[in-house]
């Protein structure tokens, strides 16, 4: 399973398309940890049912040995080493950005 996302997930680029609100992204956008869970998930649905069938013997994949979490944790420490360095700003897309503090008082003040 490591050897899978390895080789065919991690380091892609991302395949669908963004939104159409979403602030423009320099170069190629690359799968990240979210992605690399749902292709973990998959393949651990996938090895339950031939569990259940009595086609696979094998463990666990994602608890078996520690493969997969450091696999899942090289990824998280690329991500934070990437956005540190791109000075990635946290709060694009929030109730924050974009708004002047007097903007954001006076929204509060009518919704209070």
């Amino acid at each position: 399973m490591v050897a899978f996302l390895d080789q065919e997930v991690v380091g892609r680029q991302v395949r669908s398309q963004r939104r159409r609100s979403a602030p423009p992204v320099e170069g190629p956008s690359l799968v990240g940890l979210a992605t690399f869970s749902v292709y973990t998930a998959a393949l651990v649905d996938l090895w339950k049912e031939q569990v259940s069938m009595g086609l696979n013997h094998h463990p666990n994949p994602r608890t078996n040995g520690k493969a997969w979490k450091e696999a899942q944790a090289a990824l998280r420490r690329g991500q934070h080493q990437a956005k540190r360095e791109q000075y990635a700003d946290r709060g694009a897309g929030t109730l924050q950005d974009g708004y002047t503090r007097d903007q954001f008082t006076a929204c509060l003040d009518g919704l209070w």
